[in-house]
């Protein structure tokens, strides 16, 4: 089992301990502690080999005095990671390195099914990204939902101008809506009302109710707020047990009381 082994000097900060830290990568199952003496020359203070356990033991050679986590190192000991080994002014921490853990067959299948699921994920985003907007730019469907919206824009415009057509035709018959009034109220200002009986208030029993609505569609909301306020101008007038009568003009509307009456 190989070992790390990283050299430092005692009595610095950390951050410095940091900068100034080396590493030494230990393959071996084997290796030799050496460090320099005063006068420069290399000195071999100690010896790591692995144990029948498969453990790591130091033993010293006698060239300097060393500690072991603090305590005096005389005979060969068993070193765990992280133990600090100290000789003078150099400190020198041990760490095991784990061998590679062995996959199973099974746990490379699963790894190669979410490779190669990845990989595909990646494809379909380019399809969808790049191909399929190219595809459908040139397909019959893109060609199919242009031409939908160009009907759709160019009824819209019949529309508009129909409506507008309705609405110049309603103005053009105010003046004539105001002179109809003007000549009732001044025939009704000379007529006795009492001698004729539709003029006559009378209790209501019957309502009928007349709702206008289209033959055909693309009008908003036009024919669903036609039908909400005849239910509930009918609804009002059965609970005060009066008797309705409909009349609907219009495909929409038609086919709507129907299927409700």
């Amino acid at each position: 089992m190989s070992f790390q082994l990283t050299y430092s000097q005692v009595g610095e900060s950390h951050a410095d301990s940091l900068k100034r830290k080396e590493a030494r990568l230990v393959d071996s199952s084997s290796a030799t502690l050496t460090v320099e003496d005063e006068k420069g020359h290399d000195v071999d203070i100690a010896v790591i080999t692995e144990g029948k356990d498969g453990h790591h033991e130091i033993a010293p050679l006698g060239g300097m005095p060393m500690t072991v986590n603090n305590e005096p190192l005389r005979q060969k000991t068993r070193i765990m990671s992280g133990d600090a080994i100290q000789a003078g002014q150099l400190l020198i921490r041990y760490y095991a390195v784990m061998p590679p853990a062995r996959q199973s067959w099974q746990s490379k299948a699963l790894t190669g099914l979410s490779r190669l699921s990845l990989a595909l994920l990646f494809v379909l985003q380019l399809l969808f990204m790049f191909w399929l907007p190219w595809r459908l730019s040139d397909s019959r469907l893109w060609e199919g939902s242009v031409a939908k919206q160009k009907i759709t824009r160019a009824m819209k415009m019949v529309a508009a101008a129909r409506l507008r057509r309705s609405q110049e035709q309603a103005l053009a018959a105010r003046p004539y809506e105001h002179l109809m009034n003007e000549v009732l109220s001044g025939v009704a200002q000379r007529v006795d009302l009492e001698q004729y009986p539709l003029f006559k208030t009378r209790d209501v029993r019957c309502v009928e109710i007349v709702a206008i609505t289209s033959d055909r569609g693309l009008c908003g909301g036009f024919n669903g707020i036609i039908e909400k306020k005849v239910r509930k101008l009918a609804d009002e007038a059965r609970a005060n047990g009066q008797e309705v009568v409909l009349r609907i003009i219009g495909k929409k509307g038609t086919e709507y009381f129907r299927r409700r009456e």
